[in-house]
């Protein structure tokens, strides 16, 4: 009985033995799969990183090749993004308001009204105070319009308020740059000569405003017909004029230098 007994325990003691054992195991394989699905992630990871350094050294433009069939296609900007932020309220300096009641064209009452609101965001260029004779301080003016529209049943069309002359066509919480902008601009461009960048830092700097370079390329091209006039009268003046100068410059051609003499007729 002693020995059965005896072999008995050492059964009982080998399987709680090997329960033991089983259950730290199964630990260990938990921490196992753990460990394996962060070095997935990890390898998944370094492979993106690979595939995007060898775009970066064997591109076309690296390469030479111009292959644009697998090139993808940029999709095209959201005319949101085009947009200035609108002003906070208190950097509304000024209030318009332009109502309408009756169609323009038949003088019948209009229906279905609604407002239209909108931003100006100007600047005040610096004056000589007739008081003190000192130059005032530029300031910046954010006046918000409010435009009401309104629909003829007549015409079946419908008429928007009247509004200062130049001025652009409303759209609704639109901001937009005014008249003192676009020739503060002109003037920084055309008679000072700055770059876009001191231009661009003057206004941050001066008025608080902020412009992107390709802002103040569009002002110059739609206020360039203004200086047409002006461009082709001294044309007409360098043609009629008496006399002329040229100065003496020099240049290298084909390894022999050149000199044109300054010349002048009167």
């Amino acid at each position: 009985m002693r020995g059965q007994i005896s072999v008995e325990a050492r059964l009982r003691g080998s399987i709680t033995r090997l329960k033991k054992t089983n259950k730290k195991q199964q630990a260990e394989i938990v921490l196992l799969k753990k460990e394996n699905a962060e070095l997935k992630e990890r390898v998944e990871t370094l492979e993106v990183q690979f595939k995007q350094l060898q775009t970066l050294i064997f591109s076309r433009k690296h390469s030479g090749e111009k292959n644009d069939d697998n090139k993808t296609p940029k999709p095209p900007r959201d005319n949101s993004s085009y947009r200035r932020p609108i002003p906070k309220p208190e950097e509304i300096t000024k209030i318009e308001s332009y109502s309408i009641n009756d169609c323009p064209e038949c003088n019948t009452s209009l229906i279905l009204k609604t407002e239209i609101v909108r931003y100006i965001v100007d600047i005040l260029l610096p004056t000589i105070s007739p008081e003190t004779g000192l130059v005032e301080t530029p300031s910046k003016t954010v006046t918000k319009q409010k435009i009401q529209k309104g629909y003829c049943p007549k015409c079946q069309c419908w008429h928007i308020a009247k509004l200062p002359v130049h001025s652009p066509p409303a759209k609704d919480n639109e901001v937009v740059l005014g008249p003192g902008i676009r020739e503060f601009i002109s003037f920084q461009s055309n008679i000072i000569r700055n770059t876009y960048t001191q231009i661009k830092d003057e206004l941050t700097g001066l008025y608080n405003i902020e412009i992107s370079q390709g802002e103040i390329a569009n002002i110059l091209e739609k206020t360039s017909h203004k200086l047409a006039p002006e461009y082709e009268c001294l044309k007409e003046r360098v043609k009629q004029s008496r006399g002329c100068h040229l100065d003496e410059t020099g240049w290298q051609t084909k390894k022999e230098k050149m000199r044109i003499s300054a010349t002048s007729e009167r």
